[in-house]
């Protein structure tokens, strides 16, 4: 029984021995840049005859068992385009994580690289479908139980890559030119439906995405009988940080309006962020704007943009909120909350409103810039006006209260109260509580105000000064008013 247990241990120990120098042999051989060229050759050669396609691979560097690297990878589509070409492909990875169902990528590199993905408006397939029809076969599984898989990587860099989506039928068209992309410590739980995110960087890249409003039934009918489902995926970033590129984004069969904004056409160039510890959810978001500024189309610049953003069910919040352009800044705290989203338009008078205004100033021309039906009104007909603004405004829509309100505009005119206001919206049944109001302007302003509604017959004070207490409604109320201007009291 000894003798057969021995020769049993043998036999085992040598099937062990057998089976490991089996893969040192392999491993061994599949770093022989002839065995790697053979590699190469009967794969491009596999997926050529699959797919009835012009295939191509240069070169490819097997080192056993992590790191491989793929050159001069070329696969064309059935009208004999570029589907995808890489110059150059790395991929180094954490290979005894493979056996607990985890995909670790120590890090990617991919080099000069396009990618173009299109269809036409007579078809709703893809340029890539080909692939998946030359492939159904062999991707079909038994039903089995189906293992859950993270991923993971460490650092991952895209440099010279090109994206060109042509979405034909569906009204789509995206451009990406991306210079230099990076991104580190990346981390991706199926099961959890959790993507972390340590840094991602973009600079000097180029994003253009057009699209065409399509009312017919072969976009809409793909969403027909598909019941919106509830996403409980969750994403955070700790840092964000993107250096002078360029947005584009266009809706192609809008007409667009010149020298002002416009939402269907912007065109945003020297685009830098850098933002921290986003969280991202159906509940709530929220990010720490430190840094972000760019430049349009019409030249209207973003110098400074700074905040503290979050958003949930029931709030939004935006403090610490520091913005400048090239004529105006703001300086604030907003918080609004509110039963719900869905139910905001229908309560808005139960909206509650925490306004800060530390330092605003705003320039009428930057206003019309946003705004440019104002400029029928004479006071906006002059864009060099500027307007400053600070106190704390609280409370309700429906019961809302200021506190040391001061407003300045103009050359001379200014006002500054507090006040409580009951019964907003609705300005003719409100009541309006104005203790100690108090205004002064001129000639200059008020003519500039009035314009040529002002009766040329009426002579206007250089300088006017009223103090005011007003309590009641628009067509009620008690007031007391105490005037004096350059003419007298």
């Amino acid at each position: 029984a000894i003798s057969i247990l021995k020769k049993t241990l043998k036999v085992i120990l040598w099937v062990i021995i057998s089976y490991v120098l089996l893969l040192l042999l392999i491993a061994g051989l599949i770093q022989i840049p002839a065995i790697q060229l053979k590699v190469a050759h009967y794969a491009t050669s596999y997926v050529s005859d699959k797919t009835h396609t012009r295939v191509e691979l240069k070169k490819i560097n097997i080192k056993f068992p992590k790191s491989v690297v793929i050159e001069g990878l070329y696969l064309e589509d059935l009208q004999k385009d570029t589907l995808i070409y890489a110059g150059q492909a790395k991929v180094n990875l954490a290979f005894k994580d493979l056996f607990k169902n985890k995909i670790h990528i120590n890090s990617f590199i991919l080099k000069d690289a396009y990618l173009n993905i299109n269809r036409t408006g007579k078809d709703s397939l893809f340029n890539y479908d080909f692939l998946l029809t030359a492939f159904s076969d062999s991707t079909k599984q038994k039903k089995t139980t189906s293992s859950i898989w993270t991923f993971g990587a460490d650092n991952a860099s895209l440099k010279n890559i090109r994206l060109h989506f042509d979405d034909e039928y569906g009204g789509m068209n995206v451009i990406a030119n991306i210079n230099q992309f990076s991104l580190k410590g990346a981390s991706i739980d199926l099961e959890k439906q959790f993507v972390s995110l340590n840094h991602i960087a973009l600079s000097k890249s180029d994003f253009r995405y057009s699209k065409k409003n399509i009312a017919s039934s072969k976009t809409s009918a793909v969403a027909i009988g598909i019941p919106a489902t509830k996403s409980d995926w969750k994403v955070t970033v700790k840092r964000i940080d993107l250096k002078d590129n360029t947005l584009a984004y266009t809706i192609a069969n809008k007409p667009g309006i010149k020298n002002a904004f416009d939402a269907s056409h912007f065109f945003y160039r020297h685009v830098t962020l850098l933002a921290t510890d986003l969280f991202y959810s159906s509940d709530k978001t929220k990010v720490s704007i430190e840094k972000f500024n760019a430049v349009d189309q019409n030249n209207f610049n973003i110098t400074r943009f700074e905040s503290d953003f979050s958003m949930d069910q029931h709030s939004i919040t935006a403090k610490n909120n520091k913005v400048k352009t090239t004529n105006s800044s703001i300086d604030a705290d907003l918080i609004l909350k509110y039963s719900s989203l869905n139910t905001l338009i229908d309560s808005i008078q139960f909206m509650v409103i925490q306004a800060d205004m530390k330092n605003v100033s705003i320039r009428n021309s930057d206003i019309l810039y946003f705004s440019p039906l104002l400029a029928r009104q004479n006071f906006f007909k002059n864009g060099r006006i500027i307007t400053t603004v600070s106190g704390k405004i609280s409370g309700s829509l429906n019961n809302i209260k200021g506190n040391n309100l001061v407003i300045h505009t103009g050359t001379n005119t200014s006002l500054k109260t507090d006040f409580v206001i009951v019964g907003l919206p609705d300005f003719q049944t409100a009541s309006f509580n104005f203790p100690n109001l108090k205004i002064s302007s001129g000639r200059k302003d008020i003519q500039t105000i009035a314009g040529p509604s002002l009766p040329k017959s009426i002579e206007i004070p250089e300088n006017i000064n009223m103090q005011i207490v007003f309590n009641g409604k628009m067509k009620s109320f008690k007031t007391k008013l105490g005037m004096n201007s350059s003419f007298g009291s």
